[in-house]
Formats: structure tokens, sequence, C-alpha cells
């Protein structure tokens, strides 16, 4: 919870500082995950690093503890519910976390654009907010979610398995407008 919370666009995020007992400082972007629409609310998704600096660190705060933020930043990855074209989200490991604001902002909206998310991921374990992304394709028809998973499939898998192609690319995106495109994932994606 925010005291002096400004509202964000989705898809922007918050540099986030810790200064350890004897005065190291470490700073970290962290994409927001949830809609600029819950008001005095961010939520973000951490990875946690082994040996990193601040990502341990944010996994053992709990409730009241307080957090040196600077945000929100970031105005070219961002997307307005205003926007007419089709979106198509295209994420992988915690890339899914712009998205997935962005995916909040389009369901807290008029829903009047055509979205497709297409995730690619280890597993389904690996898949961020699995129940929430699949329970947004099964509540709106406009929103297709397509999920590739590169390493494990579960029996009877339907979805993409492999690295993403060119061709799974093609084949999921079947808008006929220009759509707006957002990639965002870990760099050897």
């Amino acid at each position: 919870s925010l005291p002096a919370w400004m509202p964000h666009k989705a898809g922007q995020h918050y540099d986030i500082r810790i200064t350890a007992a004897g005065g190291h400082e470490a700073i970290r972007d962290y994409s927001v995950a949830s809609a600029p629409e819950e008001k005095g609310v961010v939520e973000f998704g951490v990875q946690l690093l082994q040996g990193g600096e601040v990502s341990p660190y944010l996994m053992n705060r709990t409730v009241g503890d307080t957090i040196e933020m600077r945000g929100p930043s970031g105005g070219h990855f961002v997307w307005e519910a205003t926007s007419p074209e089709p979106l198509v989200l295209i994420g992988g490991g915690s890339g899914m976390v712009p998205l997935l604001s962005m995916l909040r902002h389009y369901c807290e909206g008029s829903r009047e654009q055509e979205v497709i998310v297409i995730v690619s991921a280890k597993t389904l374990a690996h898949v961020v907010v699995y129940d929430e992304l699949t329970a947004y394709a099964q509540e709106n028809p406009k929103l297709s979610l397509h999920i590739t998973l590169t390493r494990q499939t579960p029996q009877g898998w339907q979805g993409n398995t492999g690295r993403w192609t060119v061709d799974i690319i093609r084949k999921n995106i079947t808008t006929r407008k220009l759509p707006r495109i957002y990639v965002c994932g870990p760099t050897p994606f």
C-alpha cells in the first residue's frame, strides 16, 4: 500500500532501493503487475535469484515493512485501454509481469479490443498466474490464450510445445486488424 500513490500506466515499473546496514545500496527496476485501477496498491512480480542482492530481501518482507521506491517510470512500454487496435501480449518467465498489468487493465475496462496472449514457459507450473490467465480466457470471448511449454507437457496437452518459431506465432496471431504487440521476457527469450 502506498501512502502517496500516483496512478501508473499498464506496463510501467518502479525503482526499488534497499540499503544494507553498512550503507551499501542496491537499486532494481520491478515491473508493476497490478492494473492501474487498483488505487493505492502496487503489485510486483519478484523472481527469487539465489545470491541476488535485492530479490531475497524483498521475498522476506512482511506486512508493515517499509520499502523505498521511486516511480512509476517508463513511458514507451505502456498500453492504454483506449487504444482501439487488437492487443497481442507475448511473454515468457518474469516478462509476463508488465503484460499482466496490461491484461488486468484490459479486464477492468470495456474489453472492446480483441486480445491474444501468447505465453512461453518450461512447464505449466512455471506459467505466471496460470489460473488467472485461464479464467480471463474463459470469461471473455474476445481473449484467446496460447501457452507453449518448452520442457514438460502434461498428459493430453493440446497446446504448443518447444521453442517459439515464426510459424507458431503466425498461427496464434489471428487478428484481422493490425495489432499492437508487446513482447517481454528474459534476454535469451
